[in-house]
């Protein structure tokens, strides 16, 4: 379990920038603080701080740690101040009902404060969905809830009781409108049915530590929640779908509307996109603004329905060859993940390979390799654009749909030089 005078410790030093400046303000050590520091990065098993600058920086592990960290300590302190101020006159019993995840991970550590100061208080826990609690609540089971607000999440209202907010966040959900049996809460076969776009800012604009975040789901199909007392690790797979603009000001490509920092300025915005998440991304395509003159041209000659149909019959070939290889053995065979606990079954179902994009390893090599012309551009390809290992592999998968898309069996050269056009360099490196 996090230690919290640990977290203190990193957050401080990531603010001060120094482990001096952070033992000066907490009143210890130096080496008390290096060494907790140090304990902290054992327990979680990667490296928090970058090492031998001349001010101390976070990894990327330890940016997303710092903004969990600050809210974290943020409302212990609260719990700290509230739970003082009622004394230890509390006694009784207490009813309080959430939901599972809320119980085990924020009113867990809460409750146990709150009973150390207050040992006559009994505090008994219900989990449960959000409606069942919420009609527990109005027939007077439960003396409180603590739940996602009841009027949006659920419907309902529980009339003229006091409400406070404990934390906020953001999940922004957009449809289009016309599918009005969508559930009010999602379940993982829930999302299996309907595709879930977030879709609310361009993409530098989103925190870094969010951004990172998406890394392993989108390099394993599945996310692990790692605790002190077990790991689970569930289903994650899902597609990507960003927008941003060259710069801040969208006219960098304008040289008469672009602003006077230009190019620099598109260079600092576009590497707040980091390198890794950029290897991840297959297709990045450059939208020109749209000219005056365009907008009287006729429609384009294939619609937006031929174009589905295509991909349709793309994927059920994708689909077949699978299935094809599955009834002969030729799949790698899945063991049950030792970390999915109860889930181990369904994530073994979910990581069985559908369509091109989750193949890698023998079963990419046998479905996508290319001829030995389209072996050779790409060779040639990965030297002089220093690709990368999974930017190899990800490019023969492109290469393998597009295949598909024309309905050709083997992966030719034209194949591998469209799918190389789509991957993006490094922003600051196109940018110099």
């Amino acid at each position: 379990m996090l230690n919290l005078y640990q977290l203190q410790s990193f957050v401080t030093v990531i603010s001060e920038g120094s482990m001096t400046g952070a033992a000066d303000k907490l009143y210890l050590t130096q080496p008390a603080i290096s060494q907790q520091i140090r304990n902290l990065e054992e327990d979680l098993g990667v490296d928090l701080l970058v090492r031998g600058v001349r001010q101390i920086k976070p990894t990327l592990q330890g940016e997303v740690l710092f903004d969990y960290a600050k809210r974290i300590l943020q409302l212990g302190q609260q719990a700290e101040v509230a739970v003082k101020a009622m004394g230890a006159e509390l006694k009784g019993q207490l009813r309080i009902g959430t939901l599972n995840s809320l119980g085990v991970h924020l009113i867990s550590p809460i409750v146990s404060r709150l009973l150390k100061y207050n040992p006559k208080l009994s505090i008994k826990i219900d989990y449960d969905d959000g409606e069942e609690l919420v009609k527990a609540f109005k027939r007077g089971e439960l003396d409180a809830v603590i739940l996602p607000e009841v009027e949006t999440e659920y419907s309902a209202s529980l009339g003229d009781v006091e409400k406070r907010f404990l934390m906020k966040e953001e999940l922004w959900l957009v449809g289009s409108g016309k599918e009005t049996d969508m559930p009010k809460q999602m379940s993982l076969n829930d999302m299996k049915k309907y595709p879930v776009i977030s879709f609310s800012r361009e993409l530098p604009e989103f925190n870094r530590g969010t951004l990172e975040a998406l890394r392993q789901p989108l390099e394993t199909g599945r996310v692990t929640v790692a605790r002190a007392s077990a790991h689970v690790t569930y289903p994650a797979r899902f597609q990507l779908v960003a927008a941003m603009n060259p710069c801040r000001c969208g006219h960098l490509m304008e040289p008469a509307r672009a602003c006077g920092r230009a190019p620099r300025c598109g260079a600092d915005y576009q590497g707040r996109i980091s390198g890794p998440l950029l290897d991840r991304i297959d297709l990045a395509i450059d939208v020109p603004a749209v000219a005056a003159a365009d907008l009287a041209l006729p429609p384009p000659a294939e619609t937006s329905a031929d174009v589905a149909a295509r991909v349709a019959a793309a994927r059920a070939v994708q689909r077949d060859r699978l299935e094809t290889l599955d009834r002969k053995g030729r799949l790698p065979a899945i063991e049950p993940d030792a970390t999915a606990g109860l889930l181990a079954e369904r994530v073994r179902d979910w990581a069985k390979p559908r369509c091109n994009a989750d193949t890698d390893g023998a079963l990419l090599e046998a479905i996508a390799s290319p001829d030995a012309d389209g072996r050779a551009l790409l060779a040639r390809a990965a030297e002089r654009l220093s690709l990368s290992a999974r930017a190899w592999h990800r490019t023969l998968r492109v290469a393998r749909t597009l295949a598909d898309l024309d309905g050709a069996e083997t992966v030719r050269r034209l194949h591998i030089a469209e799918a190389l056009s789509y991957r993006r360099a490094p922003p600051r490196a196109a940018m110099t």
